[in-house]
């Protein structure tokens, strides 16, 4: 049996915190293959190479203990466009 394990965070925030971060388990529950989703007002212009960047940097002790993962980051505009499709 596979579980999937979905954690979803949204808050209000200023532009240094993201305003919605989503992180689901595709493992066999052992946690070592995620699917990371993050929504910040940091990305703004910045090419998603340097956003992705910005994440692995900030989360690089957290993601060592990961074998792998997906990583989609999201401005707050092309979130609420992708949102509506």
């Amino acid at each position: 049996m596979k579980l999937t394990l979905l954690i979803t965070m949204t808050v209000e925030t200023d532009d240094a915190l993201p305003a919605h971060v989503a992180v689901e388990d595709l493992s066999d529950g052992c946690g070592a293959k995620l699917k990371i989703t993050i929504v910040s007002a940091k990305f703004e212009g910045l090419p998603l190479l340097k956003q992705h960047r910005l994440v692995n940097d900030a989360a690089k002790d957290e993601l060592s203990a990961v074998h792998a993962f997906n990583l989609k980051t999201f401005t707050p505009a092309k979130w609420a466009a992708a949102a509506g499709k």
